[in-house]
């Protein structure tokens, strides 16, 4: 479960006062946590954008320190690569420790011509360029995500004991891009 967090100033004195309202959401007093942009922004991870293994005090601290570094952390005025702009709104989720081995890159992105889905067997943030080394499937706009083009097109450099969880995960998140 994440939480998304749209902190902002809202004090007199201007220190923001983001992360107050999290202290009041018990089921993440004792859990570690990961904080990170819900924008998309590539690479969050080498551009300093992820707070990882925090507690509920340290992702408090992280959007703190955010806004001191970047104005307001909160509401960071930057930019990546050409692009500028405020970055408003912030996920919350649980951390989950687990080696490098067991994180994957998916990504399902609509244009005209039909959904695109990017996978690659090594994700999180060393990932490096992922539209170079992501494998590419084309679903055109009247077509589905079948199990056999995941498995045959994506799924070829993953141990067998993961394919099947990872193909109900894909096909699932195409089918919920799908219009009703």
């Amino acid at each position: 479960m994440a939480v998304v967090v749209n902190p902002g100033l809202d004090r007199s004195d201007g220190v923001n006062n983001a992360a107050v309202p999290l202290f009041s959401l018990t089921h993440t007093r004792v859990q570690r946590l990961v904080v990170k942009p819900d924008q998309l922004i590539k690479r969050r991870g080498k551009l300093g954008l992820v707070g990882v293994d925090l507690d509920l005090q340290g992702v408090h601290d992280w959007l703190v320190v955010y806004d001191e570094r970047n104005h307001s952390k909160s509401c960071v005025e930057g930019g990546v690569g050409k692009v500028k702009g405020i970055l408003k709104k912030f996920l919350i989720e649980p951390f989950v420790p687990h080696s490098q081995e067991e994180e994957f890159y998916m990504c399902i992105y609509a244009t005209r011509e039909g959904d695109h889905v990017l996978f690659h067997h090594e994700g999180g943030v060393d990932i490096g360029d992922v539209d170079s080394k992501a494998q590419h499937l084309m679903v055109g706009v009247d077509e589905k995500l079948t199990a056999d083009a995941v498995t045959e097109q994506l799924l070829t450099h993953v141990p067998d004991e993961k394919k099947e969880t990872l193909l109900q995960v894909m096909v699932s998140g195409a089918e919920l891009m799908q219009p009703v």
